[in-house]
């Protein structure tokens, strides 16, 4: 009871900060390549104002936020968000499938520019690593669900 507790209080902080973000955003088209270039690193702000999903990582409590510039993560308990991995990728079809193991799909890197589309990736380590699991190049996924073993 208390772990659902735990749970609900992050979607809670969630749903209010895509609400604030998304206030903010209104009337503004914050796609890759729009209008002018991708935020610096670091500028968390910046890189938060594009968001494309949620999810609540089941063995940590941890919430993730999949984002126009990568995949942000808050500890159970925490707000400040930090950037889970390197990479920079539009994730935005974004599922967590299990501990620490996510799907999503998207584009890549505002730094690179091959493939345009990712098709399905995958994360087995919390978002700090991705690899191709099909259709890379062909497609990118802009919601992705996830139940047991399929997507």
């Amino acid at each position: 009871m208390l772990r659902l507790m735990r749970i609900s209080r992050q979607l809670s902080v969630a749903v209010l900060l895509t609400g604030a973000l998304a206030l903010g955003a209104c009337g503004e088209d914050s796609t890759v390549g729009s209008e002018g270039p991708a935020p610096a690193p670091g500028d968390t702000r910046a890189e938060l104002e594009h968001i494309h999903g949620l999810g609540v990582d089941p063995g940590s409590g941890g919430l993730y936020v999949a984002t126009h510039y990568g995949l942000f993560r808050a500890a159970e308990d925490q707000t400040k968000l930090q950037r889970a991995g390197s990479s920079r990728q539009d994730i935005m079809g974004f599922s967590v499938v299990g501990r620490r193991r996510f799907i999503g799909s998207g584009h890549p890197d505002p730094s690179e520019s091959e493939p345009p589309n990712l098709g399905l990736i995958e994360s087995r380590d919390g978002g700090k690593s991705w690899k191709n699991i099909s259709l890379l190049g062909e497609a990118d996924f802009h919601v992705l669900e996830s139940s047991g073993s399929r997507v």
